[in-house]
């Protein structure tokens, strides 16, 4: 038995998921984006060669935050480390929406990204 069909849909009509979340590094000159292959957004950022700092992957230190500029995260579980409004982190939250991200200066500079 099929389920079914939503309005304006076809019977029996695949439905098509939505489009992954795209992320955008804010560069000092440009933007970087990218759609996300990993399950949080510290590994996507790491495979795309912004080398952030991180220590526990788990929320708790915090070593690993970034400014959320525009979009929405979703939280495997509340993060323990102290957060000022804007920031993430990456270690562990998913995008929900299209994000901006602003880097620390330091991952920018240095980041094999540019490679």
């Amino acid at each position: 038995m099929q389920p079914a069909a939503k309005a304006g849909e076809q019977p029996g009509a695949a439905t098509s998921r939505p489009p992954l979340p795209a992320i955008t590094v804010a560069l000092p000159a440009s933007r970087y984006c990218f759609v996300p292959r990993q399950p949080n957004l510290l590994d996507a950022l790491r495979s795309e060669g912004f080398d952030l700092p991180f220590q526990c992957r788990a929320g708790y230190c915090g070593r690993c935050r970034v400014q959320l500029c525009q979009g929405e995260v979703r939280y495997r579980q509340q993060p323990l480390a102290w957060l000022n409004p804007g920031e993430i982190l990456p270690c562990c939250c998913t995008a929900s929406s299209d994000l901006t991200l602003q880097l620390p200066e330091a991952v920018v500079a240095t980041g094999s990204w540019r490679d």
